[in-house]
């Protein structure tokens, strides 16, 4: 299958030129690399003109400042098929992790989306999947109704290109919204799809934590979750309306889907849906009902 990386850049022309050479020092190299500069304002492009004259085929999109997301959706338009990694320039691929990926989608071709572990290079432990590594979904209901994330940082997930192109195609007032944390983006986009997800346990990523990352300093402004939460609803209103799920589909389907999920007999899942039934707006006595199928059917057993 053809396997596209894409490097999203804005100004971190300290990193940019480790994250191509990763991706050359693959064990599988992509068979296409797409660079989009978003409007740096450092020596980001020159060298990026420098990098071309030994990979001539390296792909450079140079655009006005826009953000990660629309970054991103300018190198999804221009791939024709297969898969599509995502990677920021201030991170790296360890040399299996394509090699990995496009394992696990020839060995699951239900699978949709696909994210990996990661390592920080320096600091604590921040992000970790909450999920088994194997896959789960479709789950539009969970997602929808507890902002559940199948997924993790841009630079662990690989997604079909087709659904990659379905879930960037947002109306262009949203676009400014997601000038940073594209990631939730292509895995809340992923679930309300009805994709299935899997979680591939191997640290393939190399995820750097410094001062001049993007995501830290939105982190850092005031009011930042409560600006987070209104961007997520405006998401989940749009990837509603292009998926034609009704305004109330999540509480109509949630016990139907968590009894229908892939895989629903491990323990982690099942404990997350018997906790979404628990926080819905059932009548009591339906809640009851549905957590008793879940641990009492052949589907709700633990392991």
């Amino acid at each position: 299958m053809k396997l596209t990386t894409v490097i999203n850049n804005f100004n971190y022309e300290s990193y940019l030129v480790e994250a191509i050479d990763s991706l050359l020092k693959q064990t599988r190299p992509p068979d296409q690399i797409i660079v989009v500069d978003d409007g740096s304002t450092d020596d980001s492009l020159k060298l990026l003109q420098e990098k071309k004259i030994s990979v001539p085929d390296l792909v450079i999109i140079a655009q006005q400042n826009q953000g990660q997301l629309a970054a991103l959706k300018s190198a999804i338009q221009i791939i024709d098929d297969g898969i599509v990694t995502f990677l920021d320039a201030d991170d790296f691929y360890y040399p299996m992790h394509c090699q990995e990926i496009e394992a696990v989608f020839a060995d699951h071709p239900e699978v949709g989306i696909c994210y990996s572990d990661h390592q920080e290079t320096s600091g604590p432990r921040r992000y970790s999947s909450k999920w088994p590594e194997k896959p789960i979904g479709p789950n539009p209901c969970l997602v929808r109704m507890f902002g559940s994330r199948f997924g993790t940082i841009t630079s662990a997930i690989a997604m079909k290109v087709e659904l990659a192109k379905h879930v960037t195609n947002l109306p262009d007032k949203l676009m400014a919204d997601w000038r940073t944390r594209a990631d939730d983006v292509l895995v809340f986009g992923a679930s309300l799809a009805g994709a299935i997800s899997y979680y591939h346990d191997k640290k393939s990523v190399a995820y750097r934590i410094h001062g001049a990352n993007h995501f830290a300093e939105s982190h850092r402004k005031a009011n930042a979750e409560q600006d987070y939460r209104a961007r997520r609803d405006r998401l989940f209103q749009a990837l509603e309306s292009s998926n034609g799920l009704d305004s109330d589909f999540a509480l109509n389907h949630l016990i139907s889907e968590s009894r229908s999920a892939l895989n629903i007999a491990d323990e982690t899942v099942r404990r997350r849906y018997m906790s979404a039934i628990w926080r819905s707006a059932l009548p009591p006595l339906s809640k009851t009902r549905a957590i008793a199928k879940l641990l009492f059917s052949g589907l709700g057993k633990p392991k």
